[in-house]
C-alpha cells in the first residue's frame, strides 16, 4: 500500500514602513483522506496547520524584531 501526504508552504517577509507584510501560499493533499469522514479529517488536518504556522510566523516577528 502506497500512501501520498505532501504540504507545500511558499512564505515571504516584506519589510515596510512600521512592521512587516508577511504573504503565504499553501496547500496541502494526500490521497487517503476520502469517504464520509473525509472533510472531517481535512478540518482537523487544517487547524492542525494553522497552529504550526501561527509558531513559525511569531518566531519570525520575534527575530525580525530583535534584528531591529
Amino acid at each position: 500500500m502506497t500512501y501520498i501526504l505532501a504540504h507545500v508552504l511558499v512564505a515571504g517577509f516584506l519589510p515596510v514602513q512600521g512592521g512587516t507584510v508577511g504573504v503565504t501560499s499553501t496547500h496541502a493533499f494526500t490521497d487517503q483522506v476520502t469517504g464520509a469522514g473525509g472533510s472531517m479529517k481535512r478540518g482537523i488536518g487544517s487547524k492542525v496547520m494553522v497552529g504550526k504556522m501561527k509558531e513559525i510566523y511569531e518566531a519570525a516577528r520575534d527575530r525580525s524584531q530583535k534584528q531591529r
